[in-house]
């Protein structure tokens, strides 16, 4: 479980509204690991955090090329591995050829930057 502190904060409202968005869908994804709810739930989480990890991070990325960010470009290449990871991870979920432990989300909390 992840709980969402002012030291996350960004400065950038909507961005933080995005990691809390985030990190609840995080949240929820463990709860459902930990308390073995079911491929299902499971599943609708992975999809849900797939797409708005892309979204959100097209957001931040132009956010801080408007602002000039100058860690840009790492966090650009972070996003790009998270993707990679995250999507391979979730490729074999949908066709039964990975069971997501518990430790396996971790990782990608820490890919989130969380």
């Amino acid at each position: 479980m992840i709980t969402w502190t002012e030291n996350m904060t960004t400065g950038v409202a909507k961005l933080d509204k995005q990691h809390q968005k985030l990190i609840e869908k995080y949240n929820e994804l463990d709860e459902a690991i930990s308390n073995h709810t079911g491929r299902e739930v499971i599943g609708e989480v992975l999809d849900f955090l797939q797409f708005y990890a892309l979204w959100h991070f097209g957001e931040e990325e132009a956010c801080m090329a408007q602002y000039q960010c100058p860690v840009a470009r790492a966090n650009q290449l972070a996003h790009a591995e998270f993707v990679d990871l995250f999507g391979g991870l979730h490729e074999k979920w949908q066709s039964n050829t990975l069971d997501l432990p518990k430790c396996a989300v971790k990782p990608l909390a820490l890919d989130m930057g969380i």
